[in-house]
């Protein structure tokens, strides 16, 4: 029983051998040339430049079937998703199918099956021209938001908070396969865990502690504890978003869930993959709970563990230091703080980087832990003012 496995994450975050060490057939490994040199004691190894968007990829992997079958394949990120479920339907393999991937994809058609369930969400519309927005300006009024269907990490996404600012944006033309929904008001929370035999299995909730849009100070969050007064809620509410979508018996989560200022629970997506932002290494220290480590060996049919009741070991929190318009001149290489839980760089000491327009647009990540929720968002101010101080920045070269 090979498997192959479609990479796009660095081997600190995706650790296969560490995982499949027990397994006893060939691993083929498609990966992004930008980590090809940390993957090593692979059968089959090809590497990929702008590997989300080579099509050589595809191709190689019906011609490697072809000569070498497979019987699993492994796709660990959120773009990749659709592109194994693909594969898997031409060669008849278990695992995630078409329609069910592109319902965690796609937002407009996730949106579908969850408002059809009678569940709440934004009001929405595909964008197919500029008379959808006219429209729905006139209906529903603003702020609203355009973003792709299939987008992640807030990438390309507008808040359009009046009419002056939609001209603007009409102006420079809409990009293809966008959406928009309504603002709304409120937290957003982050549910993450394990669907087995289509019920969750695991569950872990948490909450943003800054505007889902907001990069210049750096994106954060952190883990609620289960006696928390929404985690119940939430929990209820993620059960029924997940009856209404073709779920696979099989698969992690990652859902987002806003809270009103009315107290109202609303639907904003959900993705059949660990969530980014490092929840796995969160999630892992809050639980002891390998997300990542589940889900591959599921894949592979190797025995998997997942406790009929979890306790919480810590509250852990997360924060992205967010670039700036310049050169990385200096960055440290360690943080004096015992309560650090990950310290995970992105980028190199030289590079030039550019004000962040998603949360993807940091220099590093950084988790800790806490006793209490309100110690771990001091915490994470902490680190906010430690790097501000530490980090040295230079112009922009012309």
């Amino acid at each position: 029983m090979a498997v192959l496995i479609l990479n796009r994450f660095p081997i600190n975050v995706a650790k296969y051998k560490e995982w499949l060490e027990d397994y006893n057939s060939e691993i083929y490994l498609f990966t992004n040339e930008r980590f090809s040199d940390q993957f090593v004691g692979f059968d089959i190894k090809k590497s990929y430049k702008k590997f989300q968007d080579n099509g050589l990829v595809d191709y190689d992997a019906i011609e490697l079937y072809e000569q070498n079958p497979y019987d699993a394949i492994i796709a660990l990120d959120e773009t990749e998703i659709v592109r194994a479920a693909r594969l898997r339907e031409r060669f008849n393999l278990r695992g995630q199918n078409m329609k069910s991937a592109l319902a965690f994809r796609d937002k407009v058609i996730m949106k579908d099956y969850v408002s059809s369930a009678g569940l709440k969400t934004p009001a929405y519309k595909k964008i197919e021209s500029s008379v959808d927005l006219y429209d729905f300006e006139k209906t529903h009024g603003y702020p609203f938001i355009i973003k792709p269907v299939d987008g992640m990490a807030s990438k390309s996404v507008s808040v359009i908070k009046n009419h002056q600012e939609l001209k603007l944006y009409l102006e420079k033309g809409i990009p293809k396969d966008m959406m928009v929904e309504t603002f709304i008001k409120g937290t957003m929370h982050n549910v993450d865990g394990i669907i087995s035999d289509g019920k969750i299995a695991f569950i872990s909730v948490g909450q943003y502690l800054d505007d889902a849009l907001s990069f210049k100070k750096g994106s954060s969050y952190t883990l609620l504890p289960p006696n928390h007064s929404l985690f119940k809620r939430i929990k209820y509410f993620t059960e029924e978003i997940i009856k209404s979508l073709p779920t696979p018996n099989f698969t992690p989560f990652h859902c987002e869930i806003f809270h009103t200022e009315n107290d109202e629970l609303v639907f904003c997506e959900i993705a059949s993959r660990v969530g980014g932002g490092r929840l796995d290494a969160a999630i892992n220290e809050a639980y002891g709970i390998d997300l990542y480590r589940i889900w591959v060996r599921n894949e592979c049919s190797l025995p998997i563990e997942i406790p009929s009741t979890v306790e919480l070991k810590s509250l852990v929190g997360g924060v992205f230091i967010p670039s700036k318009n310049g050169k990385l001149l200096s960055r440290p290489s360690k943080i004096p703080f015992d309560w650090v839980v990950l310290y995970d760089p992105f980028g190199n000491e030289g590079e030039t980087f550019n004000n962040p327009n998603s949360v993807i647009d940091s220099i590093a990540i950084v988790l800790v832990r806490g006793n209490t929720l309100k110690e771990v968002e001091q915490r994470i101010f902490i680190i906010r003012d430690w790097f501000e101080e530490n980090v040295v920045w230079g112009l922009m070269e012309k």
